[in-house]
Order: C-alpha cells, then sequence, then structure tokens
C-alpha cells in the first residue's frame, strides 16, 4: 500500500522523507552520547552498625531481624548479607521492572519497622543507592613543586574539590592521597602515671573543652539576642592550657602531662605524580547521568578553577573516559560510512542498475538519520548498541528498496520489450503475405 502510493506520487514520498530526515537531524542534536545504554536493575544497600558486637552477635540478633523484614518487598531477586566485627551490610537486588527511588523508599519502611527488634545499641541504618556505574569517571592529579602535601590537600579540598562537586552531574569527588590537618596531644606515660591519670580523662577534657553549643535567647523589650558560646580552640597552643583535673587544688593541663603539635592525618594513601608527591582526585558521576555530559561540564568548569589557584599548582588528567566513548561512537561511525558506499557498490555489481545504485546510497543515510527522532523520544543515547540497530534497520530498508526498485526497472523493460516484439511480428506477417503475391502473379 504505501509502496505503491510513493510510485504514484513522487512528490508525497519526497516530502515525507525530507521531513523524517529533518526531524532526526534536530533531534540528533539533543541526543546523549555513551558507551553503553543503561539495563542494571535496581540495588540497594543498607549499612548497619553495633560497635563492638561480635560477627556471630550481628547475624542473629541484626542481620537476620532486618532481613525477614526486607525480604517482604515486592520485585525482590536476590538478598544478600556481609558481616564484619561491629557491623554488616545488606545487599538487596531487585528485577529490572523495579524503580529505583520506590525500590528505596519500600526497603526504608521496612527497616524502621524492624528497628524495634533489634538491640537498642544499633546505629541508625544507611540506607544508600548502588550505582553500578560507581567507577570514577575522570581523575585529576594535583601537584605542586613549592608546596608541602600538607598545604597542598587543602588546595585540593577547599578550591578544587568544592568547586567540582558543583558541577551538574557530578555526584562524589573522592580524595586520595591526601595529607588532611590535624591537631595530636602527644601524651608522656609517665607523667600521667605519676599524676593518677588516665588517657580516657585527657581525652574526655579535650572534647569537652573544644566545643560550641547553643546559649540560647535573651528577650529585650520586642528584640531578642540569640547567645552562643564560643567554646572551639583556634590556635594550637590553647589545647596546652586545657585542664585535665584538679589534684588537692591544682590544676593539671595538658601541658603538664604532653604537648599538642600541628600535625596532619596517619596516611592511609600515596600518590605519586613522578618523583613528587600529589593528591588525586577522584570524580564520579551521579546515578543515571550521561558520562559525556558530566565530563564536559567539568572540563568547562576547570577553566576558572586554574585561574584561582596558585601558579606553582599544575593540574593534570590522568584519566578521561568520554576519549574512548568518542573514539568508539567515531569508529562506529565511520563504518556505516563506509558500510553505505559498500552497499552502493555492490548493489551496482549485481543490478547493473544507476537507479538502484542512487536510492540505495540514499535510502541508508536517511534511514539513520530519521531513526534519530525515535530514540530522542524513548530516552535512548548515542552508544554501541543503538547505532549497530541503527545500522541494521537502514540496512535491511537499503536492501528493500533497491529490490524495489529492480522490479520496477524490470518490470519497465518487459513494458518496453512488447510494443517491439509486436511490431516484428506484424512485420514478418507483412513479408510472406507479400512473397505468398509474388508466388501467385508468377
Amino acid at each position: 500500500m504505501l509502496s505503491e502510493l510513493c510510485v504514484k506520487r513522487p512528490v508525497f514520498a519526497t516530502m515525507l522523507v525530507m521531513s523524517l530526515v529533518v526531524l532526526g537531524i534536530f533531534s540528533f542534536r539533543d541526543l546523549g552520547v555513551d558507551l553503553f545504554p543503561r539495563a542494571d536493575p535496581a540495588t540497594v544497600n543498607v549499612r548497619l552498625s553495633l560497635p563492638g558486637a561480635s560477627p556471630d552477635e550481628i547475624s542473629s540478633s541484626v542481620i537476620e531481624p532486618m532481613e525477614e523484614a526486607i525480604s517482604g518487598v515486592a520485585g525482590i531477586d536476590e538478598i544478600s548479607a556481609r558481616i564484619s566485627e561491629g557491623g554488616g551490610n545488606i545487599t538487596v537486588r531487585f528485577v529490572l521492572e523495579r524503580d529505583l527511588n520506590d525500590a528505596v523508599n519500600d526497603v526504608r519502611e521496612k527497616v524502621a519497622g524492624a528497628i524495634k527488634s533489634v538491640p537498642p545499641e544499633l546505629l541508625p541504618p544507611v540506607i544508600t543507592k548502588v550505582d553500578p556505574d560507581a567507577d570514577p569517571v575522570m581523575s585529576l592529579m594535583v601537584s605542586s613543586d613549592g608546596m608541602s602535601l600538607r598545604t597542598l590537600t587543602e588546595v585540593a579540598d577547599k578550591q578544587v574539590s568544592r568547586a567540582i562537586q558543583t558541577v551538574n552531574g557530578v555526584g562524589q569527588v573522592t580524595i586520595a592521597g591526601s595529607r588532611a590537618r590535624e591537631i595530636h596531644i602527644v601524651v608522656d606515660i609517665e607523667k600521667l602515671n605519676s599524676y593518677g591519670l588516665s588517657i580516657a580523662q585527657v581525652r574526655d577534657a579535650v572534647v569537652a573543652e573544644n566545643v560550641e553549643i547553643p546559649g540560647g535567647a535573651v528577650e529585650q523589650g520586642k528584640g531578642q539576642l540569640l547567645l552562643r558560646t564560643l567554646g572551639r580552640i583556634d590556635a594550637t597552643e590553647d589545647f596546652n592550657n586545657i585542664v585535665v583535673a584538679s589534684k588537692n587544688g591544682t590544676p593539671i593541663r595538658v601541658a603538664d602531662v604532653g604537648y599538642a603539635e600541628d600535625s596532619f592525618e596517619r596516611p592511609t594513601s600515596s600518590v605519586w605524580f613522578g618523583d613528587k608527591p600529589a593528591v588525586q582526585l577522584d570524580i564520579r558521576r551521579a546515578m543515571g547521568e550521561n558520562t559525556v555530559a558530566v565530563i564536559e561540564g567539568v572540563r568547562a568548569k576547570m577553566v576558572s578553577i586554574q585561574r584561582s589557584l596558585p601558579k606553582t599548582v599544575t593540574l593534570t588528567w590522568v584519566r578521561d573516559d568520554s576519549k574512548f566513548i568518542y573514539a568508539s561512537v567515531a569508529s562506529l561511525e565511520e563504518h556505516l560510512i563506509f558500510g553505505s558506499l559498500f552497499a552502493a557498490v555492490v548493489v551496482m555489481c549485481f543490478i547493473r542498475n544507476f537507479r538502484a545504485v542512487i536510492i540505495a546510497a540514499l535510502a541508508i543515510p536517511a534511514s539513520i538519520i530519521s531513526s534519530f527522532t525515535l530514540m530522542n523520544l524513548m530516552g535512548f543515547t548515542l552508544n554501541n548498541m543503538t547505532l549497530l540497530a541503527s545500522r541494521s534497520l537502514s540496512a535491511s530498508s537499503s536492501t528493500t528498496r533497491s529490490s524495489c526498485s529492480r522490479t520496477s526497472s524490470a518490470t519497465s523493460r518487459r513494458s518496453t520489450a512488447r510494443p517491439t516484439r509486436r511490431r516484428s511480428r506484424a512485420r514478418a506477417r507483412w513479408r510472406w503475405r507479400s512473397w505468398r503475391r509474388r508466388c501467385r502473379w508468377s
């Protein structure tokens, strides 16, 4: 029906194809670029902490009641648990049809209802969404020739990391190889024993003195003043003046049993850029965000970040997933172009009809461009799977159109051959009659 309409009305068929191509061109601008489509099941993780509890106690008194409560959620495919000393993790995997946000809300309700069945010392459960694509999409190395690693950590945290977190689509920025600032209280155990004190008393005294709490409000007529106690210690030397205890009316301070030093946290990781220490920032995208769009936004933000940093600080990209994605998509696009050309050549070699060659050469790009409209409406991205599907669709459509053109050309040849045969038969009959007349006259 459609082929007959297109043959009888070629102008209508041309405008129809052109309209689909125009829609595909405008839809192509809105399509995201990624390596593979998202087809991951909804997964929820429940973190449970009970400090000081053994693995057996965690399993019997915490994990089992929680698993029984969570098992009542609809759409669960698998429940697994990992138990360690002082806590455990429950991972709940749902079927593909289950929405992640709804699954998290259902799990949160079940966990809240099961709190009464676990020990009261259990810390508040932490329920998070598990992103299967939680690997970093970008890694940035922050290095300097004239800064210490502690100063470089402050620059990377306060100026670089916090600025990157404001980019749309960035889910998390983690720092590796950092040396964050810490105030250490170094205690002499012999002095501590001579005063009859314990290390717990020193810790409690430091925690009690280094705190800011609200002081209430004072009403003055129609106005109100808010009070705040300024108990936060600003200078390192002030920690030495903290009173730990009193003996016979004499205060015993931190300086009497030790001293305070301005240092950095205990190193748990180390990053080197060449022959000098550095700080590495791993950038992860938020769940459901497009990889290439996030990377492009971070790169645009880095221009303003670089201007605000000291000249001795160097930013170096050590990982960028968008390069591989662009290379993969570009390679697939190249294969599509050569495939279209080779399809036209094959049609020319076997059919030997220039009209069929033109139809096959135009059908493949028109089919691919038109498919972008449907991809945009369904929320798909340009990836290896969708481009291969477009190529298969265009190949099938070009084969159909070339066969139709071959049939039409053969029909036209037969229709033009019929009058020629009729004329040849008429000439043969005329010659036969003329020969018979000559024979009679003779």
